[in-house]
C-alpha cells in the first residue's frame, strides 16, 4: 500500500519549516531542496511518514546524498568541513541523550546518515514538531 504523494497543510507547513533552517549540512541559507529519505510516500506501521521524515539540503547536496558510497563519503567530508555547524548538531543531540561520534561517520551508511542529520532537524525544531512522539520513533527505526 503506498501513500499519499500530496502533502497535507500541516505536512506543508512543518516541510518549509524544515526549509527554513537552511542546510543541515553546511547551513547555506541559498537555495534549500527537501531530500524525502524514505520517500513521498514512506509508510511505518500504518502510519504516512513521508512527508514528516524530510531533510532541507543545498542542491548538490541533494544530489549527492543518495547517490555512491563515493558520493556519500563527499558529503561526510562537507560535514566535517561545516564542523562549526555539525559540532553544534552533534550537542543538540546529545542533549536528548543521544551518542554520536564523528568517528560513526565512517562506518554510517546512507539510512544511518539520514536518520542522524533527521535527529539534527528535529533538535532544532523540538519546541515545534507538528507530529507526535510516534511517528519520530517510526522514523528512527526505519528502514527496519
Amino acid at each position: 500500500m503506498a501513500g499519499k504523494v500530496n502533502p497535507n497543510a500541516k505536512e506543508k507547513a512543518w516541510r518549509e519549516q524544515v526549509r527554513g533552517l537552511g542546510s543541515i549540512i553546511s547551513g547555506s541559507k541559498g537555495v534549500v531542496e527537501v531530500h524525502h529519505p524514505a520517500g513521498r510516500t514512506a509508510i511505518r506501521n500504518k502510519e504516512p511518514i513521508g512527508h514528516w521524515f524530510v531533510l532541507p539540503l543545498a542542491p548538490h547536496e541533494h544530489t549527492l546524498i543518495a547517490g555512491t558510497d563515493m558520493d556519500r563519503g563527499f558529503i561526510k567530508t562537507e560535514i566535517r568541513a561545516h564542523s562549526v555547524y555539525v559540532d553544534r548538531l552533534f550537542q543538540q543531540s546529545s542533549l536528548r541523550g543521544e551518542i554520536y561520534d564523528y568517528c560513526d561517520l565512517e562506518i554510517w551508511g546512507q539510512h544511518d546518515l539520514e536518520k542522524f542529520l533527521f535527529r539534527c532537524v528535529e533538535s532544532l525544531l523540538s519546541d515545534e514538531l507538528p507530529y507526535d512522539e510516534y511517528i519520530s520513533s517510526f522514523i528512527q527505526r526505519w528502514p527496519r
